[in-house]
């Protein structure tokens, strides 16, 4: 499972993704960068399975 994120997610995301991985068999890579970047990628067709961003920054 891919997931984008904001660098700011990092540690939530390295303890829920050890969990997540123990308990659905799958593994998480977790691509971290600022929410302009992560927009670019998205907007440019860039697969992945869930972004994370900030509230205010959710409009992407």
């Amino acid at each position: 499972m891919t997931n984008e994120a904001e660098p700011t997610s990092k540690s939530t995301l390295e303890e829920l993704g050890s969990a997540f991985e123990r308990q659905a068999g799958h593994r998480l890579v977790a691509r971290l960068d600022n929410a302009a970047t992560l927009k670019r990628q998205i907007d440019a067709g860039e697969a992945f399975d869930v972004a994370i961003l900030l509230p205010a920054q959710s409009t992407i």
